[in-house]
């Protein structure tokens, strides 16, 4: 008689090799692997290299002060800018987002960041990186759930006031539950 295993048994038993096949020692590294990366975190290669944030305040950049910044970014190790053009006051510096000056020391940052060795990128927004900037209120900001917590004895109805966690609150949920045995 002839078995025939469904697509669904034959599925499961390659997902059960792929799982016993990678639990296996494989992966362990050998001492000369891990000597290996060890020094290459100590001494990271040209491909290796820190990266940071580099913020254009208020307008206030020059192309002396874009060349400085990046010799000092290479001196330090620094292999990578994200330029971040940061306004928080909203009012045109002497080098306005955008304007030709502005187009200017951009091509000039690239230029010199190619020529000492220091790749440049930018941030996809003017403000503070991707989460906006002075112009987004509080009502509109990323926020952070918290919470309060308050102990009843029940069960009976109760009219109560809730203790606000923040100054700042926005209710999203009430949760009542009974309390487990163990924080008696």
């Amino acid at each position: 008689m002839k078995k025939n295993f469904s697509p669904i048994i034959i599925i499961g038993i390659i997902l059960l090799g792929i799982v016993v096949n990678s639990c296996s020692d494989k992966s362990k590294l050998s001492e000369e692997q891990f000597k290996i990366i060890y020094s290459n975190f100590q001494t990271p290669s040209e491909e290796n290299t820190l990266w940071c944030y580099w913020y254009w305040i208020n307008d206030d950049i020059s192309k002396d002060g874009i060349t400085k910044d990046l010799l000092a970014m290479k001196e330090a190790g620094i292999g990578a800018a994200f330029i971040g053009n940061i306004n928080p006051d909203g009012v045109d510096g002497k080098v306005p987002l955008f304007s030709e000056k502005w187009w200017e020391c951009m091509v000039h940052a690239v230029t010199e960041g190619n020529r000492i060795g220091v790749d440049i990128g930018i941030f996809n927004c003017p403000g503070w990186s991707q989460s906006g900037g002075p112009w987004v209120k509080s009502d509109m900001a990323m926020r952070y759930l918290t919470f309060s917590e308050t102990t009843v004895k029940g069960p009976e109805n109760i009219k109560i006031q809730l203790i606000k966690p923040q100054n700042e609150f926005q209710d999203v949920r009430t949760l009542a539950f009974q309390a487990p045995t163990a924080e008696k």
